[in-house]
């Protein structure tokens, strides 16, 4: 009997032991994650992944993002039309896709150049998108301009990055997501100790009178 006690007391022990241990585990995590500390989180449900499955899913979209007035880009998507207008440095370049190809548009001359059977603008938004889908992320808040904001942290990512001037060669990527309830407000990419900060604009809705080429552009190739 007094072998059986001790047993029984030794298996209690043991159990209060382990209850304790939870709960300790616990706690300091709940703890962590109202600090705002980071914590990894599985690949597959994030915020992030919700907005690359919305874009895909879209028929029509409208996607800005700024670093500057001198850098900026904004893609809109309808079907299988296209536009994007790209300012990188104050030049501005502007691209229409209809019919399969790629249209390169140059006002001060109204002319135009044809990239045949070259829709890569259509994909190029939820392919960046698309790269992070199987990927684990760390969660996150930080102010961004007077805004305390969640993100989602993505490692060894940059293709989001618009400042081709920055050292990244040899250099680790973090690139942060940043939310306001389901919102993507702003995109970072960390490399190193360099930041590069993106304003960032999602509508479901695109302006269709903008996939035409303008009746007086010419070919370049035939002018």
């Amino acid at each position: 009997m007094k072998k059986k006690t001790i047993i029984y007391i030794c298996i209690t022990v043991a159990i209060l032991i382990i209850i304790g241990l939870v709960y300790f585990l616990v706690i300091n995590k709940n703890n962590k994650n109202e600090n705002g500390d980071e914590k990894i989180q599985e690949a597959g449900t994030s915020k992030t992944n919700k907005i690359y499955e919305r874009l895909t899913e879209s028929d029509e979209y409208t996607f800005e993002k700024i670093l500057n007035d001198e850098n900026k880009s904004k893609t809109i998507k309808s079907g299988d039309k296209a536009y994007k207008e790209e300012t990188s440095n104050g030049n501005t370049f502007k691209y229409i896709v209809t019919d399969g190809n790629t249209y390169l548009l140059q006002d001060n001359l109204k002319q135009y150049y044809k990239y045949e059977n070259n829709t890569i603008i259509l994909s190029e938004i939820t392919n960046n998108f698309m790269k992070l889908e199987n990927l684990q992320y760390q969660t996150g808040k930080e102010e961004i301009n007077g805004n305390n904001l969640e993100y989602e942290e993505y490692s060894n990512y940059g293709e989001f990055l618009m400042n081709t001037s920055l050292e990244t060669a040899g250099t680790q990527m973090q690139t942060r997501f940043y939310y306001s309830g389901n919102n993507l407000k702003y995109i970072k990419t960390i490399i190193g100790d360099q930041e590069e900060l993106l304003e960032v604009n999602i509508e479901y809705k695109a302006n269709d009178g903008i996939f035409e080429i303008p009746a007086d552009y010419q070919d370049a190739e035939n002018s």
